[in-house]
């Protein structure tokens, strides 16, 4: 199987948006009451500058954009020919939990020579993931989880269940308020 064959099941379940991402300057208002759109700041990145890091301010809840922020970590290889670029591919390496900063860092070989001829590669970390204000619990917490994950009993799942409310409770309490929303779902 050729290598660009290889490449198109996983393109399609990375790629979660094709955007052109120029180095605009000035922000652009997009719409009332919502935060002006800032341009990431790009500097060479500290563990491989021959990539570039930067940070994307995002809102902390998405239903109130004027609210709280958060700032996502992005990293990008540009286009080896600035010529043929076409505009910039956004991946999300998946996870739960995966760094797309490292994934960037890590993974030069990954995207076939033409992709990388002709688009900027940029990953991110998703809120609460590595870089852009992780989750953080108990690792004590973690390792008394219940021994058996093969629920037998009501008496097992209410331990399961307990363990997994306490853990929540420690999980929110040391990340704050972005706890609520490193999920998937819409408008959260």
């Amino acid at each position: 199987m050729t290598r660009s064959v290889r490449t198109l099941p996983v393109l399609l379940t990375m790629v979660t948006v094709l955007v052109l991402l120029g180095n605009a300057a000035a922000a652009v208002p997009v719409g009332a009451g919502t935060p002006a759109v800032r341009a990431i700041a790009w500097t060479p990145c500290a563990a491989d500058t021959s990539a570039e890091c930067g940070t994307l301010t995002v809102p902390v809840d998405g239903a109130k954009p004027g609210g709280p922020t958060v700032d996502l970590a992005v990293a990008r290889r540009k286009a080896t020919d600035p010529t043929a670029r076409t505009g910039s591919l956004i991946v999300n390496p998946g996870g739960p939990g995966e760094s797309g900063v490292d994934f960037i860092l890590r993974r030069q070989g990954y995207f076939s020579e033409e992709i990388t001829r002709r688009f900027d590669i940029v990953g991110f970390d998703p809120r609460g993931v590595a870089r852009s204000n992780p989750v953080v619990c108990s690792a004590e917490l973690m390792r008394q989880e219940p021994a058996d994950p093969f629920l037998k009993s009501q008496a097992d799942f209410d331990r399961w269940h307990d363990h997994n409310d306490r853990l929540r409770a420690d999980c929110r309490a040391r990340t704050g308020p972005l706890f609520d929303h490193v999920d998937t779902l819409p408008g959260r």
